[in-house]
């Protein structure tokens, strides 16, 4: 926490994310099992920086059953805020999020509510702020596939319409981040493939695209394969 602090405005403990190697460390989504733990790693956060202190959490481990504890828990220690994913870890990201337990959140604690989960456009994010009641949103797997979600939130909140993105913009804003990840050696070839496949989302032939970069190994030869694609658009 002291190492981070300077570089950011708030600090956001995950408590949130489902994936078995991280949860076998009891780490992350785990430690809902673990309430006098978690209290005592709150508290130490708190403690240790004057900047804001949030969390993220999901609602349960096999049952939705967690949260209102560990929510009461993160008020009680001095939290500023608090983020619902309201699916359990073994749900992972299937079925749907329960948007009603951010309802409830937001009456059970007097500190600030994220919702989170399923907000896949504008409309959604509107939708979740009015059912809820929530004080912000959060948008995680949506923004990979459309990193201009955010602006049109904002436009569609505060005006009621926003811009739809064109295909080809998103290839240029792609060729954006593909620089950084020749420029950053350490990018996995399979994360910026996996971003590729993000990008093209939604675009004519995006399709056979996608099984096109399954085999890809090389990025040089992934950038041409996206120019070629660009091209076409």
């Amino acid at each position: 926490i002291k190492i981070v602090s300077p570089h950011f405005d708030i600090i956001d403990f995950n408590m949130g994310c489902p994936a078995p190697h991280v949860t076998q460390q009891m780490a992350c989504s785990a430690l809902l099992q673990k309430p006098d733990l978690t209290r005592k790693i709150f508290r130490t956060m708190v403690e240790a920086t004057k900047k804001p202190v949030t969390v993220k959490i999901r609602s349960g481990v096999d049952k939705p059953n967690r949260w209102q504890e560990i929510s009461k828990i993160a008020e009680e220690e001095g939290l500023s805020m608090i983020t619902l994913h309201p699916r359990t870890v073994k749900q992972g990201y299937s079925g749907k999020a329960d948007w009603k337990l951010i309802k409830e959140l937001k009456k059970t604690v007097s500190i600030p509510v994220c919702g989170n989960g399923d907000i896949e456009t504008p409309e959604d994010a509107k939708r979740m702020l009015d059912e809820t009641r929530c004080d912000f949103v959060m948008i995680g797997r949506a923004a990979a596939k459309n990193p201009f979600l955010f602006r049109q939130v904002n436009d569609f909140l505060e005006k009621g319409k926003y811009t739809p993105i064109s295909s080809k913009r998103k290839m240029e804003t792609f060729f954006k981040y593909l620089k950084y990840a020749k420029k950053y050696e350490s990018i996995k070839i399979s994360n910026i493939r996996m971003q590729a496949m993000n990008f093209s989302k939604g675009c004519k032939g995006g399709k056979k695209l996608r099984g096109d970069l399954i085999p890809i190994k090389d990025i040089d030869e992934l950038d041409i394969l996206m120019r070629n694609f660009y091209d076409e658009l």
